[in-house]
């Protein structure tokens, strides 16, 4: 079998050279199609990618900002003036 498949190999790379194949086809066309086809595959896996991050980001955001944080609450604030109804329901500071 290796000796029949490098028979086959050699004929192969022998053959442009021996018979002369016209099957008008633009090389250069064929290649920048394949260029061109290449290039807009690249733009449009690295455009998915820029969505799924920026959905991944914006998700992950919404779950993050709603977020309540539990801490401690704020003190309740005491007036430093004691009110009128302070002063009267307390009997020892009227003499």
């Amino acid at each position: 079998m290796i000796d029949l498949e490098e028979r086959f190999r050699a004929d192969v790379q022998q053959l442009p050279q021996t018979v002369p194949l016209d099957l008008g086809i633009d090389a250069g066309a064929l290649l920048a199609s394949g260029h061109h086809l290449r290039r807009c595959r690249i733009v449009r896996r690295a455009a998915s990618g820029v969505a799924v991050v920026l959905t991944v980001g914006l998700l992950s955001y919404g779950v993050i900002a709603n977020r309540t944080i539990a801490g401690v609450p704020a003190p309740a604030r005491t007036p430093s003036v004691p009110t009128a109804t302070a002063a009267a329901a307390d009997p020892s500071s009227s003499t």
